[in-house]
């Protein structure tokens, strides 16, 4: 399912600043406004693209190298075109929040124009990849 890493978020799963196992780790709806930026490190850089924010994600497991978690949902924010979905590491505070992955074309079919106070459903990956492999 990963399409891109973010350069902090390679490094902080590294360091383990980032906290896969017992941290907050959200999905985040973007609007088709925002290109990607491996150097951008934490949500702030996401601007006003942020059209939703899914709940921490539940049972996570890591086996072989795989990371993954139940399918999560949202509800979007505002009718507008979104193509992508971000991956954080939830902290407390967008400033802080640490960007993982970037993902342009997950299995629900990206881009496409979201509707106001809808729920949408990020599905992950059953295959092999999960959500990602390192």
């Amino acid at each position: 399912m990963a399409n891109r890493w973010y350069s902090g978020g390679k490094e902080g799963i590294l360091d383990e600043s980032i906290r896969l196992k017992t941290g907050e780790i959200r999905w985040l709806l973007i609007a088709d406004d925002y290109k990607f930026n491996r150097e951008h490190r934490f949500e702030k850089h996401l601007g006003e693209s942020i059209n939703a924010v899914s709940r921490t994600l539940e049972n996570k497991s890591f086996s072989n190298g795989v990371f993954d978690a139940d399918d999560s949902s949202m509800v979007v924010r505002q009718t507008e075109a979104c193509s992508a979905i971000v991956l954080i590491h939830d902290v407390g505070h967008s400033m802080l929040n640490r960007l993982i992955i970037y993902v342009d074309n997950p299995t629900d079919g990206l881009p496409k124009t979201m509707i106001a106070g809808r729920r949408v459903v990020v599905e992950h990956n059953n295959g092999t990849e999960k959500i990602f492999k390192i």
